[in-house]
């Protein structure tokens, strides 16, 4: 039990590395946005909206892996 908590632990660790990563990409993709004043949706929002997506798809693994976790350790 104690193995798999500390897995667990490690990957939440490298998912929130992951995601902080991600929002800071998305925080400059908005500041040089903000900066320019206008927006070229054509080529930047295909880009952050993949960033988006994958940080979801991140998310809902992380869930699923601590929802298991807690199941099986009731």
């Amino acid at each position: 039990k104690t193995d798999n908590l500390k897995e667990l632990v490690i990957e939440l660790k490298k998912q929130g590395t992951e995601l902080n990563r991600q929002g800071n990409n998305i925080n400059q993709i908005a500041a040089q946005l903000n900066s320019r004043g206008f927006i070229d949706y054509k080529n930047e929002l295909p880009q952050t909206l993949s960033a988006l997506r994958t940080a979801q798809e991140e998310l809902v693994g992380i869930w699923q892996l601590l929802k298991q976790y807690l199941q099986n350790h009731r």
